[in-house]
């Protein structure tokens, strides 16, 4: 049975728990590049504070120095002003979102990097200050290596996939069943790993009365995958990718302890996050194509295959019948 946390005690759970190399920050003893990572983490979580107020006033028609137009007589905006306005705070919020996971990331790098990455942070927020949006995109350290398919089989959407769905024992939480999404198997590991993949992830959607969560278990084929992989860093946000080059960022909100099972040969890790209206939004609309995950040992982008999977569940979990 899953154990969940709130995300502010997920500091203390996992410190000092975590195998680093010597050659990485270690500690926010050291003083220096982790106390400006330390201030720049606070001057992003401020930022998207005031970025969420003022997405919730445009929500409610209520404009505060968005637009000149819009601002002086709310009450004349058009949909397509309030549109417009959200549309480019939503675009700001990503790249806030983006540098918060790179700094989450950034405490198990050098002291070098950390200090490169900080001043080149300061930079973007310089020409966010002036109303100019910094080329951010692809900035978070995704692995360069592009992804080898390990079998011959075409993966194809799922036509008229039927809806199942379940009430969770003693809950008032809705979910769907567990279904795979992504596998992958680095090119570095082929030779070990010829019948099957070395990282296999399910996904399925929860609903309780009041949000919904997409909550993801993967499976890794080794008992020794922290050497690879390292674990989830719960402070990172994952990102997500659409066909259409839209993304968004989930924040974790619940995570497991690494659980492994001796008897299968794996280790399996457990996070879930909570879906606001946009990612809702997003997510209800448009075809995924890749996910991206901040690992400690470095942020990996995957192939998602069941393209349309998320879309159609989110439909599922959403009917009435």
């Amino acid at each position: 049975m899953i154990c969940y946390c709130f995300l502010n005690l997920f500091l203390t759970l996992f410190s000092g728990t975590i195998p680093v190399q010597n050659t990485v920050v270690q500690s926010q003893q050291d003083g220096g590049p982790m106390d400006s990572l330390i201030a720049m983490e606070y001057r992003l979580l401020t930022r998207l504070g005031t970025l969420q107020l003022q997405i919730d006033s445009l929500k409610k028609y209520q404009i505060p120095n968005l637009l000149p137009d819009v601002t002086q007589n709310p009450s004349n905006s058009t949909p397509k002003d309030i549109e417009l306005a959200l549309q480019s705070k939503y675009r700001i919020r990503n790249v806030l979102n983006e540098m918060l996971g790179t700094v989450r990331a950034l405490k198990y790098h050098t002291e070098n990097v950390i200090l490169a990455k900080i001043k080149e942070m300061k930079r973007h927020l310089l020409q966010i200050d002036k109303g100019k949006l910094p080329d951010y995109q692809d900035q978070i350290p995704i692995s360069n290596e592009s992804y080898v398919a390990t079998t011959d089989e075409v993966a194809s959407l799922r036509l008229g996939m039927p809806c199942e769905r379940y009430e969770i024992p003693e809950s008032q939480v809705i979910a769907t069943p567990e279904t795979a999404w992504f596998w992958h198997t680095d090119s570095t590991l082929f030779a070990h790993y010829k019948n099957q993949e070395f990282l296999e992830c399910t996904v399925r959607l929860l609903r309780s009365t009041k949000a919904y969560y997409l909550e993801l278990k993967i499976k890794v084929n080794s008992l020794k995958s922290e050497r690879v992989l390292g674990y989830l860093d719960p402070n990172a946000p994952a990102r997500i990718d659409f066909m259409n080059g839209h993304y968004i960022y989930l924040q974790a909100f619940a995570q497991t302890d690494i659980k492994r099972i001796p008897a299968e040969n794996q280790t399996v890790y457990q996070v879930q996050y909570q879906l606001d209206q946009e990612d809702l939004s997003q997510l209800s609309k448009y075809d995924t194509e890749f996910i991206s995950l901040v690992w400690t040992r470095g942020a990996t982008q995957y192939e998602l295959f069941q393209m349309d999977l998320i879309k159609n569940l989110l439909a599922c979990l959403r009917a009435k019948n």
